[in-house]
């Protein structure tokens, strides 16, 4: 971007204006333009552009003509332009968490994250296929079963590990002939929580725990018939039988000595307990509610298991026991994630930890701020640490600070502004807009930046801290200035003290301003007033008595009667 090209009409106030910005040599152009010239107009033509809208002329709704190009022919887009007005009440930076950065920490933090994510889905797949469900919701379904208001899933498992959670009652699942999706869901939670179908569903449990204590093989609470196939499979898996060895039950006559021989027998004891006449009825008075079609999947459940049935009394207790013989089934796995979190969180902790106390950009930019400019708040950032790691809004606390007794208290901003005088506002302001100045530095995007009266309410030190920021900005190749005064002062000043900046005023024309050259802000007063004196005899009687009177040195008067015959330009 080395030169701006614009042609502007009816842009708010400006009628007309047709002019050619070169930076080749200066970034910076200063403009002087007095109160009512275009200042405010030109600031807002380009704060449209901006936010992509198109100017306009919001008395007499001219035709509007805003064409702003570049040196390679290009318009001048949105993404491109920076304005600031000369104050914005309550503005906050947007760009304050890319100056809160430290792309080490960064980097190392977020490849600790990834190894915690690839735990975290490795778990879940292997949840899913222990429960034959490839897309179940397992950390909803987990938060569910446990009554917590959310889970942080490994922090859960952690907990489930190093706890006796996992040693609480369980229920072991035959998840390749039954569908968890069919027994929990809102259609059956419905169901169970309907006070008569409770009551069916008790008086069935109360049927079906009596059997079970008079059974052989089971007993309530304890050995039934998914704990005896469970039992089998294990045996089975291991050789148990293959190697000779038998079972033996309690109340049966012969030993067990196969694995065919052990299921029949659990088999048949299965069927005497349902085959109980009174268990029967219980039973079909259920079969029958659920004899709609929305039920007909549940029905399907507990016509193949109706062992289900009396842990329906108590739904949410039966969710959360299945749910623990999972985890019980694939405990290994789940303590080798757990193991590896772990670590991952030591890790994790020490690059937070290390993140508090980082010196950021931000916390530079600020204690730069604090010397330059003279203001009775300090400014933090109290999560710092969530800003640098995990891309989080800051945060900011204000502290007011008492000039005299040097007192310190917390204060919102909103109340902060409350005492501030209106120089402390813009200070405030101003700060808040060199975090966004720094992010453009740091992104390094070519952009060209309408300063609108940046200086206006303060004063002479904190006038010359901007002065002094603005020659360091104007050395950052990327971006490009346009600074818009009403003040001489100021605009003199930084014509004469900013190397990098190139002076023009603004000039009211028929129907438009033009941008000239300016007159006399490069030549020195001084030397000009001495050279004056040297050919004027009255001129140096009106500067020698003001001289005499400001540097409160008494001349004799016979030097005032001299005068005619001898220039005073050497006692300057």
């Amino acid at each position: 971007m080395k030169k701006i090209n614009m042609r502007l009409a009816n842009c708010y106030g400006i009628k007309k204006l047709e002019h050619e910005l070169d930076f080749t040599k200066h970034s910076c152009c200063l403009l002087y333009a007095s109160n009512g010239t275009m200042k405010t107009s030109f600031a807002k033509t380009f704060k449209a552009l901006a936010t992509g809208k198109k100017p306009s002329d919001e008395i007499f709704n001219r035709p509007t003509t805003c064409v702003i190009k570049k040196d390679d022919g290009n318009e001048l887009s949105k993404n491109e332009i920076f304005v600031i007005h000369s104050y914005e009440d309550e503005y906050v930076s947007q760009s304050t968490a890319k100056l809160v950065v430290n792309k080490e920490l960064k980097s190392k933090y977020d490849r600790e994250l990834q190894k915690v994510n690839e735990l975290e889905n490795a778990l879940i797949e292997t949840i899913r296929t222990a429960m034959n469900n490839v897309s179940l919701d397992v950390k909803k379904e987990l938060t569910a079963a446990f009554e917590r208001e959310s889970i942080n899933f490994l922090d859960f498992l952690f907990e489930a590990v190093n706890t006796n959670l996992l040693k609480e009652p369980s229920f072991p699942m035959d998840f390749v002939n039954l569908d968890y999706d069919d027994i929990f869901n809102e259609t059956v939670k419905k169901f169970v929580s309907d006070p008569k179908n409770l009551e069916r569903i008790n008086d069935y449990a109360e049927q079906y725990n009596k059997l079970l204590e008079n059974s052989v093989i089971f007993k309530r609470d304890g050995f039934n018939h998914y704990t005896a196939e469970s039992l089998s499979m294990s045996l089975k898996d291991s050789g148990f039988f293959r190697a000779n060895h038998e079972v033996v039950f309690s109340g049966v006559e012969s030993t067990v000595k196969t694995t065919d021989e052990y299921n029949a027998l659990i088999e048949n004891e299965r069927n005497k307990v349902f085959s109980d006449a009174a268990l029967k009825k219980k039973f079909n008075s259920i079969n029958t509610v659920l004899s709609k079609k929305m039920y007909s999947e549940f029905r399907r459940v507990i016509e193949k298991s109706p062992e289900i049935l009396p842990m329906l009394a108590d739904y949410n207790q039966f969710k959360k026991m299945v749910w623990i013989d999972v985890l019980k089934q694939i405990i290994s796995d789940v303590e080798s994630v757990v193991n590896s979190y772990k670590s991952c969180n030591t890790i994790v902790s020490e690059i937070k930890s290390a993140a508090r106390t980082e010196r950021t950009q931000w916390q530079i930019v600020l204690d730069i701020f604090k010397e330059r400019f003279n203001i009775p708040f300090k400014i933090e950032i109290s999560n710092q640490d969530d800003v640098l790691l995990n891309d989080k809004i800051p945060e900011f606390e204000f502290y007011y600070t008492d000039p005299d007794s040097e007192e310190e208290i917390a204060i919102e901003r909103r109340s902060l502004e409350k005492v501030l005088s209106q120089g402390e506002k813009r200070a405030l302001y101003l700060l808040n807009i060199i975090y966004d100045l720094e992010a453009l530095k740091l992104q390094g995007d070519d952009v060209l930046i309408i300063a609108d009266d940046i200086s206006d309410s303060f004063d002479y030190k904190n006038k010359y801290a901007i002065i002094e920021y603005l020659q360091e900005l104007t050395e950052t190749p990327c971006l490009k200035f346009i600074v818009l005064t009403h003040n001489f002062d100021f605009f003199r000043t930084t014509a004469l003290r900013v190397t990098n900046v190139r002076a023009f005023m603004v000039s009211r024309i028929r129907n438009g301003i033009e941008i000239i050259n300016p007159k006399y802000i490069y030549k020195n007063p001084f030397k000009e007033i001495k050279n004056g004196i040297a050919n004027n005899s009255n001129a140096d009687i009106i500067t020698l008595k003001s001289y005499n009177m400001y540097s409160k040195r008494h001349y004799p008067r016979y030097l005032l009667s001299q005068l005619a015959n001898r220039p005073v330009t050497s006692m300057l």
